[in-house]
C-alpha cells in the first residue's frame, strides 16, 4: 500500500470519499509528523498500482496532498 500525506482530517475524509466514488479502496491513517516534509499528520492509504489515478483524482478535486510514501516507507514526488 502507498500513503498520500494530507495535512488534516477534513482533507483526508474528502480524499477517501473522492476515491471511493470511483471505486478505489482507501483508508485514513495516522502518520508520524517526522516522516513527512510538511508535517502532515494524516494520510490516505491506497493500492500503489493506482498511484497515477489517485494523484489525478486528488488534483482534479483540489485536495491538497504532500508526498506519496510507498509500502517500504520511501518517499515519492507528487
Amino acid at each position: 500500500m502507498c500513503i498520500a500525506a494530507i495535512r488534516n482530517m477534513t482533507g483526508a475524509m474528502k480524499a477517501r470519499d473522492a476515491l471511493s466514488r470511483v471505486g478505489i479502496f482507501s483508508q485514513i491513517v495516522s502518520i508520524d509528523t517526522s516522516l513527512t516534509k510538511r508535517g502532515c499528520a494524516y494520510g490516505i492509504s491506497f493500492p500503489c498500482e493506482r498511484e497515477v489515478e489517485v494523484k489525478r483524482i486528488l488534483k482534479a478535486k483540489n485536495i491538497d496532498f504532500g508526498e506519496i510514501m510507498g509500502s517500504s516507507g520511501t518517499r515519492r514526488d507528487r
